[in-house]
């Protein structure tokens, strides 16, 4: 995704997931950016200030400045000295709707196969996607990944075998024969709903 369209797909997301997605980037990114920036400067001495601030009245005020300055980093106008860490920042904040997007579209893949499957995957009862473990997760993400990345006109079964392949490939396993896999109709389902999900770019309800 580039960044005119994660601009473009941020305006379009319903504001609480929009919060979530920019608030959880604000504090991924904060941690390291006051640990760069402490002492460097008026930036520095304001994050320094808030971190160390007990008063509540004056602790909201600088929390408030605080915001405007990450705001101020989407501007065009972003003064020379504060470039580096605004770029730093928009880097950060496109990183993790990325990965929110990706998980999301991953989930829906993995709901369609096993819709599809009666709830089986590789022969066994599978488990709702938010109690999978990472290892188990992150071979969806593959396989969208190439869902995303096929040639333009490719077929939907060519794309789904590519993309089953990526798949156990990403778990250092063989794949399947393909013309002997009795999960190919399972896969071909993953597919349609991830392409339906890049389509409209429209993340569940539930991110993980």
């Amino acid at each position: 995704m580039t960044p005119d369209e994660l601009i473009d797909w941020l305006i379009g997301l319903p504001a609480p997931m929009l919060l979530e997605a920019v608030k959880s980037a604000f504090f991924t990114f904060v941690v390291d950016f006051g640990q760069r920036v402490a002492g460097e400067g008026a930036t520095g001495a304001l994050w320094d200030a808030w971190l160390h601030c007990k008063d509540p009245k004056e602790f909201a005020a600088l929390q408030q400045e605080l915001r405007d300055l990450y705001a101020s980093a989407w501007r065009d106008d972003v003064p020379e000295e504060d470039r580096e860490w605004a770029e730093s920042y928009r880097h950060a904040c496109m990183d993790e709707v990325n990965g929110r997007r990706r998980s999301a579209v991953a989930q829906r893949a993995y709901e369609a196969y096993l819709q599809s499957s009666d709830g089986l995957f590789d022969g066994q009862p599978a488990r709702p996607w938010p109690s999978l473990p990472y290892v188990a997760s992150d071979p969806w993400r593959a396989f969208v990944d190439a869902v995303e990345d096929a040639p333009e006109g490719e077929s939907e079964l060519a794309t789904a075998e590519a993309a089953a392949r990526e798949y156990w490939h990403s778990l250092y396993r063989e794949a399947p024969r393909w013309d002997s896999d009795p999960a190919k109709t399972h896969w071909l389902a993953a597919v349609r709903a991830a392409r339906k999900a890049l389509a409209g770019d429209v993340p569940p309800d539930t991110w993980s």
